[in-house]
Formats: structure tokens, sequence, C-alpha cells
């Protein structure tokens, strides 16, 4: 893993236990490095994955030893790892349609780490133990937001705030109901101003 890749990963794990211990800067620190990864690894993940330098990126023969196959995979993992992170965000800051990325994620990544790991003792040059390595950070923390309840969730992230958890939940049930998302919107809003 490139240096940058492990410091934004490390500015965004520190964001993850900010917004657990309600931290201000929590939202901030998840969502700006989280965002600058999965959208590199979804336009630049062919060339990352492969060692190419940005600005040999669009040189011909940057590409001359790297089959056809690996720039797919390449291509594929980039986009598995955009899926995860994105459900990752999405999880942390309560955004709709976290749960369907997370799940869409794990079975990507999953199908990834299977292949990799098949290839990896015939890679001489690292290309799959690189995939394995970025694929455990965001694979790991995927799977503990797949199978931790959402309720239990809720009450991790907001324990002090019982009538705020009972909102979401019955808004989650019902959630064409304007009047819930209303009740979500006030207690949220409750619990911002007490924090302040």
């Amino acid at each position: 893993m490139k240096k940058t890749e492990i410091v934004l990963i490390a500015i965004g794990l520190l964001g993850l236990v900010f917004r657990l211990l309600h931290l201000p800067g929590g939202a901030f620190f998840i969502l700006i490095p989280f965002l600058i990864l999965a959208l590199s690894y979804m336009y630049l993940g062919f060339a990352l994955f492969n060692g190419i330098k940005l600005r040999k990126i669009f040189k011909k023969d940057s590409y001359h030893n790297i089959k056809t196959a690996r720039i797919i995979g390449a291509i594929g993992t980039g986009l598995a790892l955009n899926i995860t992170i994105f459900g990752i965000i999405f999880r942390f800051l309560y955004y709709p349609g976290a749960s369907f990325l997370l799940i869409f994620g794990l079975i990507s990544t999953s199908i990834i780490a299977i292949i990799s790991i098949q290839k990896k003792q015939k890679d001489t040059e690292g290309y799959y133990v690189n995939i394995l390595k970025r694929i455990s950070v965001f694979g790991t923390l995927c799977l503990i937001l797949v199978v931790m309840p959402f309720k239990t969730w809720l009450k991790m992230n907001d324990p002090g705030n019982p009538a705020c958890i009972e909102a979401v939940m019955k808004s989650r049930a019902n959630p064409d109901d304007p009047d819930l998302r209303k009740k979500v919107a006030e207690e949220s809003e409750q619990m911002v101003n007490e924090y302040k």
C-alpha cells in the first residue's frame, strides 16, 4: 500500500473512533479521506493496483508487461472497494442504502479475495498480496457492519438517547411515513443541541 493510502485510511479510522466517541469532527474525518480513497480506487484502481505511477497512466509503454486480465481484475477490485467504502460511509453517517451497499460490497470483495488467494501462490510481483491487504482492511470493517444488528449499532452511537433510537427504528419499519421521518429529524436535532 502506498503511504498516501495508509495516511487516508488512518485518518478515516480516526474519524470512525471520533464518531463512536461523539467527538466533534468525526463525520468530516470519515467522509473526506474515505471519499478520496473510494474515488481513487474506482477511477485509478487499474493503475494503482498494477504499480503504475500517476504521471505514467497515459503512456502506452507503462502497460507493456501487464496482462489484460490483470487490468480488468484491477478495475473490478476498484469498483468493489468503492462500493464497500461508500457502504461504510453511509452506515456511519446514517444515509439510506447503507445495508445494500455493505452487503454488495462484502460479496464482491469476498469473491475478489478468494480469487486473489488462489492466484497469490503463482504471483511473483506481489500484485495479489497488495489487493488482499486493501480488501482485508475494508472487507473486515464491512463484515463487522453487516453482521452487527442495526439497533445495536444505534445503541452504540446514541447510548443516551433512547427516543431517537425508537424513532429511527419506527422510521425504518415504515419508510414512507413522513411523520416518522419528521420525528427522527426532531430527535436528531435535539441530540445535536444537547452536545453543543
